[in-house]
């Protein structure tokens, strides 16, 4: 039951003031219309600290990349040059997303 205005004590208000009911609040359906009946939790972080985020994982990733080539690399193995190859790719795309954020 949707009802705009002021919500009752039974009832979830959305991010677009409609109300609903709260046995209707993350049931895989969308009664508020705008997604808001069930928060992922981050909505209130900036873009910028999303962005943050995104850079803070691909450096992690490109850390564990350059780590197992290393030891790849130490140990002889022939996967040494499949790692490369990865590191490579993984930096190229790493260096495109960046890149959108710089600016110039």
């Amino acid at each position: 039951m949707v009802i705009p205005g002021s919500c009752r004590t039974s009832e979830r208000k959305c991010n677009n003031e409609r109300c609903i009911a709260h046995e209707i609040v993350c049931n895989g359906h969308n009664p508020c219309g705008d997604h808001s009946d069930c928060p992922t939790g981050l909505e209130h972080l900036s873009s910028w600290a999303m962005s943050g985020i995104v850079i803070l994982g691909l450096l992690c990733g490109g850390i564990v990349i350059i780590m197992a080539t290393v030891c790849l690399q130490r140990a002889g193995s022939k996967r040494y040059e499949m790692v490369r190859r990865l590191f490579k790719t993984f930096f190229s795309g790493f260096l495109a997303v960046v890149g959108q954020y710089i600016p110039v």
